[in-house]
């Protein structure tokens, strides 16, 4: 017998994509930047989405750092080589019991997560199955014996401090509560391609630089 995997979603993981030198200055920009309470969440904070965070040095360098990864899992993503640029980019910080309600990025195509501290009682992201499309009406569920077909959520918690996770915004994705005592810090962000085209109709995207 064989099994296929028809229409999978994929998600890539890159890890050590920073040094740990320019792991510390980062987390220094995060936590000295204004910030906003998530408006679910009160112990979630995030840097403001503005050019004033977008402009900072550092930033810019750590958005060079990753828009190779990003043109890489785009190319996985619609089969070509095409011109990406950041639709935005900001910091998190997740105090304990701060939690991320369940979202996805909507005007974008990929959007990613840069871990700088997960603690390690705390998740660094929590996928789910999209919903209803692709699941049945009625389910059977093996709490002790579970696979990616039948899973609702699946976890990526061999992510350490300095990887990255990309990912098709259109994914639904949230993180349990903190019950750490320590920050999980975190850089995210969406990215769109310059232009895209399916033969009938073309659609050109003013992206933002580096």
């Amino acid at each position: 017998m064989r099994t296929f995997d028809l229409f999978p979603t994929p998600v890539t993981h890159v890890p050590n994509v920073i040094t740990k030198p320019f792991l510390k200055k980062l987390r220094g920009i995060i936590k000295e930047a204004k910030s906003v309470t998530n408006n679910q969440s009160k112990d979630l904070y995030h840097t403001n989405t503005n050019k004033v965070f977008e402009d900072l040095d550092d930033i810019r360098e750590l958005k060079k750092i990753l828009l190779p990864h990003v043109e890489d899992f785009g190319e996985v993503l619609f089969s070509d080589k095409l011109d990406w640029g950041f639709a935005g980019i900001w910091g998190n910080i997740m105090k304990k019991d701060g939690y991320q309600y369940l979202h996805n990025h909507c005007n974008s195509f990929i959007s990613g997560v840069l871990y700088i501290d997960i603690p390690d009682t705390c998740y660094p992201t929590r996928f789910w199955r999209p919903e209803p499309a692709n699941f049945f009406h009625f389910m059977h569920v093996n709490s002790d014996n579970s696979n990616q077909y039948n899973n609702a959520y699946i976890n990526f918690d061999s992510v350490e401090s300095g990887d990255l996770i990309l990912f098709p915004s259109y994914l639904h994705h949230d993180v349990p509560m903190n019950e750490s005592d320590e920050d999980r810090i975190s850089i995210a962000f969406n990215c769109l391609p310059s232009h895209i085209s399916v033969g009938f109709y073309e659609v050109d995207f003013k992206v933002k630089g580096l």
